[in-house]
C-alpha cells in the first residue's frame, strides 16, 4: 500500500474525543477500498498514564488481489434464435497500491435460427466483445472539493468494444 492510503481513511485523531461515529466512518472508508478481507477496530483504555486515554488499534487483513470469473449461459429468443454464450474476466483489486481496480472481461455468444420456417437464414449470429474498466477509490476532481469528501467516491473509466453479426 502507499503510505497515505491508511491515514486518509482513518477519522481518528490524537487528542480528539472518541466517538462511535468516527469508528463507523473509519470502518466504512477502509472497507470501501475493496482490498481488505477483514477490518478489526479495537478501543483499549490506557490507565497507566496520568490522564486516562483511549487507544484505538486497527487491524486489517488483505484480501486476495486477483479475482477471476467464468460464466456460461444459453439464450433462447422469441425470434427462434438459440445459442451458447461465455464470458471470462479478471480483476486486480490493488493495481498501484491505492485500491485501484482493473477489470478486463471477454465475452462471446453464438446463435443459430431454429424452427421450421421457409424464410430461415443460412447465416448465424455471433457477438464478440471486450470490456475494460479502471476504478479509483477517490474522486478525480478539481482542488475545490474538500479532501474528506473524496474518500467515499469512485471514479470509473470504462472502454468497451463489440463485434456483432446479426443476419
Amino acid at each position: 500500500l502507499r503510505k497515505q492510503i491508511i491515514p486518509e481513511n482513518v477519522t481518528f485523531r490524537p487528542g480528539k474525543v472518541f466517538s462511535v461515529r468516527d469508528m463507523n466512518r473509519t470502518q466504512t472508508y477502509l472497507s470501501r477500498l475493496g482490498i481488505f478481507n477483514a477490518i478489526d477496530i479495537e478501543a483499549v483504555r490506557d490507565t497507566t498514564a496520568s490522564v486516562p486515554t483511549l487507544d484505538v488499534y486497527i487491524g486489517c487483513t488483505f484480501d486476495t488481489p486477483w479475482q477471476a470469473n467464468f460464466e456460461v449461459n444459453v439464450t433462447s429468443k422469441s425470434n427462434s434464435y438459440l445459442g451458447p454464450g461465455a464470458s471470462v474476466g479478471v480483476t486486480n483489486r490493488n493495481l498501484w497500491g491505492g485500491g485501484e481496480q482493473l477489470n478486463i472481461q471477454l465475452r462471446g455468444t453464438y446463435e443459430w435460427e431454429t424452427g421450421k420456417s421457409k424464410n430461415r437464414s443460412v447465416f448465424n449470429s455471433y457477438e464478440l466483445g471486450i470490456s475494460t474498466s479502471l476504478a479509483f477509490p477517490r474522486m478525480i476532481a478539481p482542488g475545490f472539493i474538500r479532501r474528506r469528501n473524496r474518500n467515499l467516491n469512485w471514479t470509473r473509466l470504462q472502454l468497451d468494444a463489440d463485434l456483432l453479426n446479426r443476419p
